[in-house]
Formats: C-alpha cells, sequence, structure tokens
C-alpha cells in the first residue's frame, strides 16, 4: 500500500486483489454518509465518473494530450515489446552458448514475426487514436515495414 500526492490529487495505492475489497468498502461508505444522499440516490460508480470527468477537464494542455495519444498506441503493445524481448534474448543466450537446434530457428521465426506484427499493431492503434479505420493504419505501416 502506498500513498501518492499529486497537487490537489490524492492517490492511494493498493496491492493486487485489495481494490476490489476498499472499492466495496468506499461504496458502503458512500452510502451512508448523509451528505452525500441526494434527491435522487447517485452511486458510488457515477461519483467516481463525475470527479474523472473533473479531473480530465484540468488537464488539457497540449502536452498532455499528446502524452495520452502516445500512450494510447504504445501501452497496448508493451507485452508484445516483452515477449520479443524475451525471444531475442532466448536466442542470443542459446547463439552464445553454442546450442543449436531446430527450435532455435522456431524461436527466431516467433522472435521476427513479433517484430513485424509490432509494426502493424503500432499502425493499427494510431489510426484508431486519430479517428481512422486501424485495418487501413495496420496494412500502411506493414506495407512499409
Amino acid at each position: 500500500m502506498g500513498l501518492n500526492k499529486n497537487g490537489e490529487e490524492l492517490q492511494l495505492i493498493f496491492g493486487p486483489g485489495k481494490v476490489k475489497k476498499a472499492y466495496i468498502a468506499l461504496d458502503e461508505l458512500y452510502k451512508l454518509t448523509a451528505k452525500n444522499q441526494m434527491s435522487r440516490e447517485e452511486s458510488f460508480e457515477e461519483a467516481v465518473k463525475n470527479q474523472k470527468n473533473t479531473v480530465k477537464t484540468k488537464r488539457t494542455s497540449k502536452f498532455q494530450g499528446f502524452m495520452a495519444n502516445f500512450s494510447n498506441i504504445f501501452v497496448p503493445l508493451i507485452p508484445e515489446f516483452i515477449a520479443a524481448g524475451m525471444l531475442a534474448g532466448l536466442a542470443g543466450l542459446c547463439k552464445e552458448l553454442n546450442i543449436t537446434g531446430n527450435w532455435l530457428d522456431y524461436i527466431n521465426v516467433f522472435n521476427k514475426s513479433l517484430n513485424k506484427f509490432m509494426y502493424i499493431m503500432i499502425g493499427f492503434n494510431a489510426t484508431k487514436v486519430f479517428g481512422g479505420s486501424g485495418v487501413i493504419g495496420g496494412m500502411l505501416l506493414g506495407y512499409f515495414y
């Protein structure tokens, strides 16, 4: 568990498996609090969504918009980067240790396939972020690489 303060925002960091329990507890606490009772029952989820929208409206600089777009393109590809790196490392280690075999060729084929597919996925994600057709973007970047 950790705590992070960013300006007026206070962030609680929970370990794995504890977020759902904390969410349920805060939802119950929110429902019991008298000042949060309105003419219509506002759920904890609605309050969280409203708070997120309020925070998003404060983050409107061009740099933050650029970083949001950049992260929307590359964050979904992190597992692919990790897998390609692990396969390349395994192939390099086997080459250094003079380990040979057909399976090493398969590892190299999978690694090269992941690298080619990565370009296609970058094109797909980039065109989706900027409002285009993901298939067209993937095809274009796959064609050029």
